[in-house]
């Protein structure tokens, strides 16, 4: 079987081919494929707190499944990505231990990306509402302190919050310098 990915990750062609000479025991089900990969978080977007998997990131490019071989091309969101050798051992295991331990996985990374960048926009469609849903979230947590800083360069005033004071500041003036005795 193989799924070739568009760019808005629905899937442009879907094939499957049995070869001759494997049961229909020893097929490899293109759903436990995917959802293995799916299950695959993005390594940097779990650090930030926001764990998405490769999947609702739509940087899975191509599920290729040929008897016991399966090929998983995947789009790094960075060229000098450091976590390339991680996502593709967290891939070929977690399709291992899904699907079986005998499988032949690769793993083929590259960074073609559209318009060479990836992008929020790039989300699915559910990523992209359950990222929106945990930003505004935070904001809400945050309350008024998370509109102090807008505050303070409209206002020009260091402390942002209205009614208060800035401290003040010591002259400037020649006259009123502060002299060091030698």
């Amino acid at each position: 079987m193989s799924l070739e990915m568009g760019v808005d990750g629905e899937a442009e062609s879907q094939t499957m081919s049995v070869h001759e000479g494997t049961s229909v025991h020893e097929v490899v089900r293109f759903e436990d494929v995917y959802a293995a990969v799916s299950e695959v978080i993005d390594p940097c977007s779990d650090a930030m707190g926001r764990p998405l998997s490769l999947v609702e990131m739509n940087l899975v490019r191509r599920l290729e499944i040929s008897g016991k071989a399966i090929v998983v091309g995947i789009t790094l969101t960075e060229p000098t990505c450091l976590y390339t050798f991680t996502i593709a051992e967290q891939v070929t295991a977690t399709i291992q231990a899904r699907c079986g331990e005998d499988l032949d996985v690769r793993v083929e990374l590259d960074s073609d990306l559209p318009n060479g960048v990836w992008t929020e926009a790039q989300l699915s469609g559910v990523a992209a509402a359950r990222l929106r849903a945990l930003r505004d979230a935070d904001r809400a947590s945050l309350g008024e302190a998370a509109l102090l800083p807008v505050t303070a360069i409209a206002t020009g005033s260091r402390t942002g919050l209205p009614g208060r004071e800035e401290p003040a500041r010591p002259s400037t003036d020649d006259n009123q310098r502060p002299r060091v005795r030698n």
